[in-house]
């Protein structure tokens, strides 16, 4: 099918060439008849019989004709052959056979006549992807450069491992491994190596406080004074020597700009126990020890001041009664920087936490890379009291004195049980505390811990909170403000409260905790 085929395809130009008389087809019909004939046995010899029989008289059909119109009538085109591999070239009655490359035949059978355009796209497709993946590798290279990648782990002390470490995807995960990063980052380029260092990557968390797993990259090796590791800086010997030394020499470069960060404090925010620091493995590329990169160390403008940054006070939140989790929260962080462009970070995300304790970190960057740290702490514990306090909700309770005390007195006794003298800051712990004072027997009065000393008739009190004078806790005609009576009480029987001297010694003292 394929030669009738390509036959039709030259039909047209055939036609156009000029007419043979019929004279010479007569003339070349009578010479093939006068040929001897072919046993019928010869055509069923195998190939090499047959090539051994004595060559037949010419002309025969496998013989070049000689036409006498060869010469004036025009060439057709060239027809491929792509059956098989090899190009055939007659020279008398010998057949020679030229091998060529498997890459010019696939190119003639693309190519050629033959060729079909699904192939054509196939292979069209598939140089293409291999330059893709040639000049991706290359731009790859130029971007992160050939150097060095050294992997250790680290344990952060002050902070516990919660499953969402597990998951690279979550906001815990993501906040700690930036921390780490812009910390580490902070350190290295500020060190010996800021001139070839190139980022540092977590590859992970794993349990035992926080384990961080990481990857520190150098664009090149460290110019290590010899007087210190006894290496060269440019090694000798074979490229396995130089290699081994190589890995060596980062090792000791880098292990130094940790314990030289921790000595100097700058690690203490994020919780890093250099003591902990590992190298668990330590790659160089082969061309860092034949060729001597140039690299342009990374420049941070003229702003080397790094932000201001204040974090909150520790703060402790309770379990409700059979709940799980508790809902943290934490004030506003306020950072300041002189460019007035700031971030502000926290490497943990609030919201319901289980019982435990943690280490919020926070971090502030301006436009210039500089970092700032700080941290603080929060406890989610079930709610406890000690013996002797009687709890209710998160808060717990306990009347410190035998008898009446001043209000100065009552702070004073408070403090030593690390606790404030108490306040009602809702209708439901005014009442529920008055049943408590009721059940106590013997109480006429006690101190809140609210006072009007800086502004008159405003009573601030422990915790921020205050006593409005339009509160409905006040006894009728109160407050007076009689004299100095700076001060307020609660008073047990009628449950309501009265302005009152702060050097009064009657009320007794109770105070309150977390």
């Amino acid at each position: 099918m394929e030669d009738c085929t390509n036959s039709s395809k030259y039909r047209s130009q055939q036609d156009a060439l000029p007419s043979v008389p019929p004279s010479v087809f007569r003339r070349e019909n009578k010479q093939r008849e006068s040929l001897p004939a072919v046993p019928m046995a010869v055509s069923k010899l195998d190939k090499k019989q047959q090539e051994a029989l004595p060559a037949l008289p010419a002309p025969y059909p496998n013989q070049r004709k000689e036409n006498i119109y060869e010469d004036s009538v025009p060439a057709l085109p060239a027809r491929n052959n792509t059956k098989t591999e090899e190009k055939k070239t007659h020279v008398g009655r010998q057949t020679i056979k030229i091998n060529t490359s498997w890459f010019d035949s696939i190119r003639e059978y693309v190519m050629g006549e033959r060729g079909s355009k699904t192939m054509t796209t196939i292979v069209i497709l598939v140089v293409s992807a291999i330059l893709v993946i040639f000049v991706t590798s290359i731009i790859m290279g130029i971007i992160y450069g050939v150097g060095v990648d050294l992997d250790a782990t680290v344990r952060l002390s002050n902070r516990a491992f919660i499953p969402a470490y597990n998951n690279d995807l979550s906001p815990q995960y993501q906040d700690l491994a930036r921390n780490f990063t812009n910390t580490m980052d902070s350190v290295f380029y500020n060190s010996d190596l800021g001139s070839v260092y190139n980022g540092t990557a977590v590859n992970g968390f794993s349990a035992g406080s926080v384990i961080v797993l990481f990857t520190v990259r150098l664009i090149s090796l460290p110019v290590v004074p010899t007087s210190l590791t006894g290496i060269s800086p440019t090694p000798a010997g074979s490229i396995e020597d130089r290699i081994k030394e190589a890995e060596t020499m980062v090792e000791m470069a880098v292990t130094d700009v940790i314990e030289d960060a921790a000595g100097s404090g700058s690690l203490d925010e994020l919780g890093v126990d250099a003591n902990s620091f590992t190298v668990t493995n330590v790659g160089v590329d082969v061309r860092v020890v034949t060729v001597a990169p140039t690299t342009i160390p990374p420049t941070k403008g003229s702003d080397f001041t790094p932000p201001s940054i204040t974090c909150p006070e520790d703060i402790v939140f309770f379990l409700e009664d059979s709940a799980d989790t508790a809902a943290v929260s934490w004030p506003p962080i306020n950072a300041t920087d002189e460019s007035g462009q700031v971030t502000v970070t926290t490497d943990q995300t609030a919201g319901e936490w289980a019982a435990g304790q943690y280490t919020v970190v926070v971090s502030a960057s301006d436009s210039s890379g500089n970092i700032a740290q700080c941290s603080f702490n929060v406890t989610v514990r079930e709610p406890y009291c000690e013996n002797g306090w009687w709890r209710k909700g998160d808060r717990c309770y306990k009347v410190v004195s035998s008898g009446g005390v001043s209000y100065s007195r009552c702070q004073e006794l408070c403090a030593m049980e690390e606790a404030t003298p108490y306040v009602a800051s809702t209708q439901s712990e005014y009442t529920d505390v008055g049943r408590f004072l009721t059940r106590q027997g013997g109480l006429t009065y006690v101190w809140m811990g609210c006072d009007d000393e800086e502004i008159e008739r405003t009573f601030d009190c422990f915790g921020g909170t205050q006593i409005l004078e339009s509160s409905p806790w006040w006894a009728p005609g109160q407050p007076n403000q009689y004299g100095a009576e700076n001060c307020v009480v609660y008073v047990v029987n009628a449950k309501n409260l009265h302005d009152w001297y702060c050097t009064f010694a009657g009320p007794h003292a109770v105070c309150e905790k977390r």
